[in-house]
């Protein structure tokens, strides 16, 4: 178990590698990274500003939580991966770490665990695909499961959720019955029928793209069938994206 002074001691270190990377001479030197932090901010501020509640749902070392919380957001930080989940406090000691999945029903529920920190997912489709086409191995370990709606009667209503669940997004989304002013979710072109599962508990909403890790507009913004009809004109199975949702 990490000691609270070594906690301070990484928090300390996260706080001065922002401040390096915040630095003139390190968007000199590295002006690809410079550029991509600087898209990242800009495209989640059009969703997230100071005082937002976020709900970051598959926070995994929490990356995204602390952006959120340099924005200025209140974040309640879902992580079910019980070797992750005490590592989001060392980069956004702010955020509220609820150590457990979230799905349409509480209870508990398998996660099946790779090697990377990315692989690991609910959905017994993905770990498929991920054990045939990276031939990773896989281990469940058992997790708490909880419902969107149950972190809302615990926290309030939030803003923006983000849901990155490795292909168990509507599972995720069946256990919100309240509608965020904006959401996003991440597809995987291989997975099109979870995407189209997904659309269908957002109706009244309006969806762009963001591709792979590229925090670039691929589309402007589309209805339900627009988006599916883009989705499937994608050809890399292999490709990822973000879906951002907001209700106009």
């Amino acid at each position: 178990m990490r000691s609270s002074a070594d906690a301070a001691y990484s928090h300390g270190v996260s706080d001065l590698r922002e401040l390096i990377r915040s630095s003139p001479a390190y968007r000199l030197l590295k002006p690809e990274q410079a550029a991509r932090r600087r898209r990242i901010r800009e495209l989640t501020r059009e969703f997230v500003q100071p005082g937002s509640l976020v709900f970051d749902v598959g926070a995994n070392r929490g990356e995204y939580s602390r952006l959120y919380t340099r924005l200025g957001a209140r974040v309640v930080a879902v992580e079910p991966n019980p070797e992750l989940a005490p590592l989001i406090k060392e980069v956004a000691p702010e955020a509220v770490v609820v150590t457990a999945a979230a799905g349409a029903e509480a209870g508990e529920a398998d996660l099946w665990v790779g090697a990377g920190e990315g692989d690991s997912t609910l959905a017994t489709d993905y770990r498929r695909i991920l054990e045939r086409d990276l031939h990773l191995s896989m281990r469940p370990v058992r997790v708490r499961v909880v419902t969107l709606d149950q972190l809302a009667a615990e926290h309030g209503d939030p803003d923006f959720v983000k849901i990155d669940v490795e292909g168990y997004e509507p599972e995720v989304l069946r256990g919100m019955s309240f509608r965020p002013p904006a959401l996003s979710l991440e597809f995987h072109r291989s997975m099109l029928d979870r995407l189209a599962r997904s659309l269908s508990v957002l109706e009244g909403y309006r969806f762009r793209v963001s591709l792979g890790n590229s925090f670039e507009w691929a589309t402007g913004w589309l209805d339900e069938a627009a988006l599916l009809a883009y989705a499937e004109s994608l050809t890399d199975e292999k490709l990822f994206a973000d879906v951002y949702a907001t209700r106009p």
